[in-house]
């Protein structure tokens, strides 16, 4: 009787301790999607993936990086899963494979009230600060703007309040946070992503049984009201 319980001792803990926690890579300067509030990570990427593990059963730990990082510690396998409002295109599908979409997101191009900017034609060969790695430094580029990229969004608002920048390019829900609490920016144009949106992403390969379920769990997540409150409280539409 004894070799039985001893036995099945081993077996409990050892199931224990095979019992996988994926790492979550997050850039918390991303308002809504992801920040931190009273010292504590928050926003809505984090509640996100956070129900959906529970809604699987799956045990998550976040790690906060900044968001050019993220990629790279996801290759050399520091996280096992990215859920920082990454969105989706040709170069990335290249090294990470993602998940199904949760927010179609638009780009935002904002500027100072004084300048005299009125659409997105006009930045060619203008000073415009995007954050480093994101969709918005791949879109911007290929209008012809002087990119000046960095890895907070808050120095590049900085920037463009002291003139410094002609403008600056972010998801249009964080461009909103931003004029809120800079009375002197304005948008002057708003553009659909021709890409997928946000998606998580894991790398090329690997972890693909953690995506399927993610996805299943999404494509559940999306049909219940505890999903239309997450986007109500964070302003995503």
């Amino acid at each position: 009787m004894k070799k039985i319980f001893l036995a099945l001792f081993v077996f409990i803990l050892s199931a224990c301790a095979d019992e996988k926690v994926y790492k979550v890579g997050i850039s918390p300067d991303y308002p809504p999607f992801d920040m931190i509030v009273d010292g504590k990570l928050s926003g809505f990427d984090v509640e996100l993936i956070s129900a959906l593990a529970k809604m699987q059963n799956i045990k998550i730990s976040f790690s906060t990086l900044s968001f050019d990082a993220l990629i790279p510690a996801l290759k050399a396998g520091k996280i096992d899963v990215i859920a920082s409002g990454m969105t989706s295109n040709e170069q990335r599908k290249k090294s990470v494979d993602f998940s199904d979409t949760y927010y179609l997101a638009k780009t935002s191009y904002i500027k100072n009230k004084e300048s005299s900017l009125s659409s997105i034609d006009e930045i060619k060969d203008k000073k415009v600060g995007v954050q480093l790695g994101t969709i918005q430094e791949f879109d911007a580029k290929k209008l012809g703007a002087k990119i000046v990229s960095n890895q907070d969004p808050i120095a590049l608002i900085l920037m463009l309040n002291n003139n410094k920048l002609d403008a600056v390019a972010l998801d249009a829900l964080v461009a909103s946070e931003f004029i809120k609490k800079n009375e002197n920016l304005v948008e002057f144009a708003s553009v659909a992503n021709e890409e997928e949106g946000m998606q998580f992403a894991v790398n090329k390969g690997k972890n693909q049984e953690l995506l399927s379920k993610l996805n299943q769990a999404l494509a559940e997540f999306k049909n219940t009201q505890e999903f239309k409150d997450l986007c109500d409280k964070y302003g995503i539409k």
